[in-house]
């Protein structure tokens, strides 16, 4: 009975969880008001009485203001930078909600209120099918929900469908019902220029599969690349340059392409010699930011290594190298944080290293986890600058 009662793919129990994920950002964040001054301007685009609080208007702002933007008033320049490198689903989806509710703030909770219990719910699915335990996936959603990035799953970015597309992508793909798989596929890599990842994913599946032909082996692998060239060719389209979405990227003080080793060179530097005009607060997302990069690549040399000794491969573990590797050769470690939600194979890694520590650590652990996404939750929500 207790084990029914916390079965992990129970749907009304990953939504009780859920909500109470929420209600924890939310005290944090109310807490956080006590503590630290308010640094940035309310959102635009969002009624009253939304704006008029913190609390409310701190989750549509920074890049949700851009989003916002392309939703009312098409791709072009918010805050005098280009907005070409944000992927048009999730606009899309608040448009078509602002037409039903009248209100951007709403159309964003819905998106949040639809997306973060089903994304669990699927991630879960998955999980149990790499016969993973109850009390593991419920670990597993615990790193995953108070990892530095989750920030952003309660705020209006692309975080929450983009994961949920590329999960039931990789779900559907272990199931083998393909044109579920690059369905998902097809959305994710029109919500987020990484969801293109999920192609190789694919094919790697398929390559092994023996009852897929060659021909519909490359015609499953391709298509989730649609939603990239459809923005692609829009963008040549509408404003001549089908590469708009890279390009674009240097507006925001992002190099095109930089050795990695270069980047964590480059972020060693800040760390041990920071610039005099760096704040604390800056510095210590900094720290935050390359202490996750060198986690991360701890972690996925040991898993390749695993996986190469073992001669299995698994297509999570393509996407989510792949998904690593970008933000390295873009010069800057400043999304780290987000990008560590895409790395969705070292989750369950951590989980089986967690279990083996001591009491003691696993302790200590957990308080540093908690702080650290705490902290997260009240320099995005009063305005500072967090992955």
């Amino acid at each position: 009975m207790n084990r029914k009662k916390l079965d992990p793919v129970n749907f009304k129990l990953v939504f009780l969880f859920s909500l109470f994920w929420r209600l924890f950002v939310l005290i944090v964040a109310v807490l956080g008001y006590f503590f630290l001054a308010q640094k940035y301007a309310p959102a635009r685009l969002i009624n009253w009485p939304w704006n008029g609080n913190f609390l409310f208007w701190s989750w549509a702002n920074f890049d949700s203001e851009h989003f916002l933007h392309i939703a009312e008033f098409g791709y072009g320049y918010s805050r005098h930078l280009p907005t070409f490198s944000f992927f048009p689903v999730y606009p899309l989806m608040l448009r078509f909600l602002n037409k039903i509710f009248f209100d951007y703030f709403i159309a964003g909770q819905v998106i949040i209120f639809i997306f973060l219990p089903a994304t669990i719910y699927f991630f879960n699915c998955f999980l149990k099918k790499e016969n993973f335990g109850d009390k593991k996936i419920w670990l597993i959603n615990f790193l995953f929900l108070f990892c530095p990035g989750a920030v952003f799953l309660n705020a209006f970015y692309t975080e929450l469908p983009f994961l949920f597309f590329v999960i039931t992508s990789l779900l559907f793909l272990k199931e083998k019902r393909y044109w579920l798989a690059v369905s998902m596929g097809l959305l994710a890599s029109a919500t987020r220029v990484v969801g293109v990842f999920i192609v190789p994913a694919i094919f790697w599946q398929l390559f092994q599969d023996k009852k897929i032909s060659w021909p519909k082996k490359i015609f499953f692998s391709t298509l989730p690349s649609l939603g990239l060239i459809g923005y692609s060719l829009f963008l040549g389209i509408r404003f001549n340059n089908p590469l708009l979405f890279g390009l674009s990227h240097q507006s925001w003080g992002k190099a095109q392409i930089v050795f990695p080793i270069q980047t964590l060179i480059n972020y060693l530097s800040t760390v041990f010699f920071p610039p005099i005009e760096l704040s604390r607060f800056n510095y210590y997302t900094v720290v935050i930011e390359f202490l996750i990069t060198l986690l991360a690549l701890a972690s996925f040399i040991y898993l390749w290594w695993q996986a190469l000794e073992k001669k299995r491969l698994e297509p999570i573990l393509i996407f989510s190298t792949l998904a690593f590797v970008l933000p390295l050769l873009t010069g800057s470690l400043g999304t780290m944080p987000r990008y560590l939600l895409t790395f969705l194979v070292l989750f369950p890694f951590w989980a089986n290293i967690f279990v083996k520590l001591r009491l003691v650590f696993r302790v200590i652990l957990t308080i540093l986890i908690l702080v650290v996404f705490s902290s997260g939750v009240v320099l995005f929500t009063r305005g500072y600058w967090w992955g």
